[in-house]
């Protein structure tokens, strides 16, 4: 088993300069902090430690949908390569990239586990089977959803409906906490039992 963590965006805008600023204040207001991918690192540690097969796919973090699936394009190249299937584990915009990519390896994706993902539809129709696990708390989610609901002209969702999907519902309070490695073990979890 071989599992591939996507971190979300990291809202590095440079250019343009207002966009950069309007940003800057979006996270000060949503109380986010500094963006961090620290945490996949250290989930990669654990699931190391748990004898799992892991690694970090590092994108450069636009929030941006045209760089989300250009980030998609590079992961599909990556799971290409894998002799065996991998696991999708990621959080926020990088639930978009597992999205897409999945599309392209349906036959090498075993399973996606997105974590506050602002999804551009309510339904999923991949077959690949994808854990959704989202809270009704998250302000950054929503933020996210209408983002890409005004860039796409769809309405977006916290949760999802498909035949392959498991919504899970937490009771966390803001977007940082999904990062926390007091939730390592739940994840841990997800990925050990490969199935919906």
């Amino acid at each position: 088993m071989h599992v591939i963590i996507i971190h979300g965006s990291t809202f590095s805008i440079k250019k343009p300069k207002w966009l950069k600023k309007l940003t800057n204040r979006l996270i000060t207001h949503l109380h986010i902090g500094p963006p961090s991918i620290s945490y996949a690192y250290k989930f990669k540690n654990y699931l190391k430690n748990k004898s799992i097969e892991a690694e970090v796919f590092e994108w450069d973090g636009s929030i941006w949908l045209k760089d989300i699936k250009e980030a998609s394009e590079k992961l599909d190249s990556i799971i290409k390569n894998k002799n065996d299937k991998v696991i999708l584990f990621s959080k926020s915009n990088g639930g978009l990239i597992a999205q897409f990519s999945a599309l392209n390896n349906e036959n090498k994706v075993s399973k996606i586990i997105q974590l506050a993902t602002p999804n551009i539809s309510r339904y999923y129709s991949n077959n690949i089977p994808i854990e959704n696990i989202y809270s009704h708390y998250d302000k950054m989610q929503i933020a996210g959803i209408l983002l890409h609901s005004i860039s796409t002209f769809r309405r977006g969702s916290r949760s999802l409906k498909g035949k392959y999907v498991n919504n899970r519902l937490l009771d966390l309070r803001k977007h940082r906490e999904f990062n926390s490695e007091k939730m390592f073990g739940f994840y841990y979890s997800l990925i050990k039992h490969n199935s919906i």
